[in-house]
């Protein structure tokens, strides 16, 4: 990826895959995380991003994965930043996004 153009072409045409539902691509990290159903795989991802430019090197990272977890009881932020707090401080968590509204 060259450019922001890039980022917002592999975005947008991920979006419209009925089984992804977010897609965070970072043009300075040469990556994108993308959430989806498990109807999909790591690779289909990646063949749908190569089916987009050809010059793109497009891998799977090996060990990189990201997990929904559903939570339900959490009755404020305080739930929020204890579980974000303690999720962040395991050496093997490099990201977490908690929402109180959809537990």
């Amino acid at each position: 990826m060259k450019c922001n153009n890039c980022v917002n072409n592999i975005t947008k045409n991920l979006l419209k895959h009925e089984n992804i539902s977010e897609v965070h691509v970072s043009l300075q990290n040469q990556s994108a995380c993308v959430t989806h159903t498990q109807a999909l795989d790591a690779q289909q991802i990646a063949e749908i991003i190569r089916n987009l430019n050809s010059k793109w090197q497009v891998e799977v990272v090996p060990n990189s994965c990201e997990s929904l977890v559903s939570v339900e009881g959490m009755r404020c932020n305080n739930c929020v930043n204890n579980i974000t707090k303690n999720l962040l401080a395991n050496e093997h968590i490099s990201k977490v996004h908690v929402s109180l509204e959809n537990q």
